[in-house]
């Protein structure tokens, strides 16, 4: 769970049209046009959006307080073997540097970044969903459910570090 303290001084950073400057240093890393990057939401991630080249792409961000470096390379290790397994993931993007995470030293302290492409779709309400989106839906969560138990888990956190 992100410090509240965290998620407040970085969205007294974001201005009346979801622009914010912290997202735009992070998102310097990454092929990206300038001023594009809009706030999208937070959570466990400070998450904004922005496009480059007609393409859609997602910025994720936390503290270094929060997670280590180390834990989100095991993340992303972890998605990139499900779309190896055939899983359709939204996928790492390298930075102009080739790195799939940067860690950098800002004024509101350290933050480490990614940059996933942003997949097509949209969210669906269960309440409007046909028999078969659910049956999709079923199947969809049985084909990653089986591909992850294909995969060694190592330096990833999973619940029980919470408790």
């Amino acid at each position: 769970m992100m410090k509240l303290d965290i998620m407040q001084a970085v969205m007294a950073t974001v201005d009346s049209e979801w622009h914010c400057p912290l997202a735009d240093q992070l998102a310097g890393r990454w092929p990206h046009d300038p001023g594009q990057v809009w706030f999208w939401r937070v959570s466990a991630n400070f998450v904004f959006v922005y496009k480059h080249g007609g393409q859609d792409f997602i910025l994720r961000f936390n503290h270094a307080s929060e997670r280590t470096a180390a834990q989100i390379v095991a993340e992303l290790a972890y998605v990139n073997a499900l779309a190896e397994r055939g899983i359709r993931v939204a996928r790492p993007i390298p930075s102009l540097a080739g790195n799939l995470i940067e860690s950098v030293s800002t004024t509101l302290g350290e933050f480490h970044a990614v940059v996933f492409e942003k997949l097509p779709g949209e969210q669906l309400e269960v309440d409007d969903l046909s028999g078969e989106q659910f049956n999709r839906w079923g199947r969809a969560l049985a084909a990653l459910h089986e591909a992850a138990t294909q995969i060694e888990v190592t330096g990833r956190s999973t619940w029980q570090d919470q408790l």
